[in-house]
C-alpha cells in the first residue's frame, strides 16, 4: 500500500511512514520529511527549547540525581573503562585541563590536601614508615650487590 507525502508531494511505501493513529488519509510526513521539520523547528527555536529544557533540569533535580547514581552503580566497570581509555588516548588534553584546574584553584587545594593530613595523620604516618623501610632495604641490597660486585674482581 502506498501513501502520499504531504511535505514533498511523492507517493511511497507505508513503511517510509511513522505509524500514527489519529491520521487516517489526512496529511501526513514521511519519515525523511519528518526528521527534516524537526531539525528545521529545533534551529528556529533554539533558544525557547534551550529555556524548557533548563526548566525541567532545575525542576527534576532529584529525579536527575537519583538515576544518574542508579546508572553510575550499574554500569561502574564500563565507566572506568572508558574513562582509563579516553585518558589514554588525550593524555595531553587531560594534562593540560589539570594543570589549568591546579592554576586556577591553588588555594582550595592547599587547603584540602591540609585538611586531609590533619584526618589521616595516623595512616599517612604508618605510610611514611613503610615507605622508608622499603627505601632502606632496597638501598641496603644495591649496597651489598655493589659490594658482591666488587670483591669478585
Amino acid at each position: 500500500m502506498r501513501k502520499f507525502c504531504s511535505k514533498c508531494k511523492q507517493w511511497k511505501d507505508m513503511e517510509e511512514f511513522y505509524e500514527r493513529r489519529r491520521i487516517i488519509g489526512g496529511k501526513a510526513k514521511c519519515k525523511a520529511c519528518e526528521i527534516e521539520s524537526i531539525k528545521e523547528y529545533r534551529e528556529i527555536n533554539k533558544e525557547k527549547i534551550k529555556e524548557r529544557n533548563k526548566q525541567w533540569r532545575e525542576k527534576n533535580k532529584e529525579k536527575i540525581k537519583e538515576k544518574s547514581k542508579k546508572y553510575y552503580e550499574e554500569n561502574k566497570e564500563k565507566i572506568a573503562a572508558y574513562k582509563k581509555k579516553y585518558n589514554e588516548e588525550h593524555k595531553e588534553e587531560v594534562k593540560e585541563r589539570q594543570k589549568a584546574y591546579q592554576e586556577k584553584n591553588k588555594e582550595k587545594l592547599r587547603e584540602y590536601k591540609k585538611k586531609y593530613a590533619k584526618d589521616n595523620e595516623e595512616r599517612l604516618r604508618e605510610y611514611r614508615r613503610e615507605y622508608y623501610r622499603e627505601y632502606n632495604r632496597r638501598k641496603r641490597k644495591e649496597a651489598k650487590e655493589r659490594e658482591e660486585k666488587k670483591n669478585v674482581l
